[in-house]
């Protein structure tokens, strides 16, 4: 088995927007992997490209606005949305798509190891609880990114 990588994206002082980060300490905490590294990407930068440059496989769990009712689970591959580069005017705004369009810059085929677990929010603003609807998804995405790393995607 190669070298995976877990990455949690958000900030876990706006309530649902950090439930990437609450997934990748709680894993972190619960399951000690051979070959899997568990990462709070926090608000993410550029400096995310030399965590995941390398690994056979990357696991992303973030908040994902696409519409549906909160707690939703969305799981899905950066190839299956569009990625244009670049989209932030000042390196002060990199997100987790300037990443996934730096990559797709670089190397097109590092997209194939990515997966995105997206959980749909919803209450973002100050506050450190996720709300009730993202703790209930919450130990679904767990489950399923275990599922995840014991597949082999």
């Amino acid at each position: 088995m190669g070298k995976t990588l877990v990455l949690g994206i958000g900030n876990s002082i706006f309530k649902d927007e950090g439930i990437g980060v609450h997934i990748v300490k709680e894993l972190a905490a619960e399951y000690h992997l051979e070959d899997v590294e568990f990462i709070d990407g926090g608000t993410a930068s550029l400096d995310l490209l030399d965590f995941i440059e390398g690994k056979d496989k990357v696991i992303i769990v973030d908040a994902v606005q696409g519409g549906g009712v909160p707690g939703t689970i969305y799981r899905f591959k950066p190839t299956d949305i569009e990625i244009n580069f670049p989209l932030s005017l000042s390196l002060h705004q990199v997100g987790l798509m300037e990443v996934l369009g730096m990559l797709k810059f670089q190397d097109p085929s590092s997209l194939n190891k990515i997966i995105i677990f997206g959980v749909e929010p919803k209450e973002i603003g100050w506050g450190l609880e996720l709300s009730p609807e993202m703790q209930a998804a919450k130990e679904k995405v767990k489950k399923e990114i275990i599922k995840e790393l014991s597949s082999g995607y």
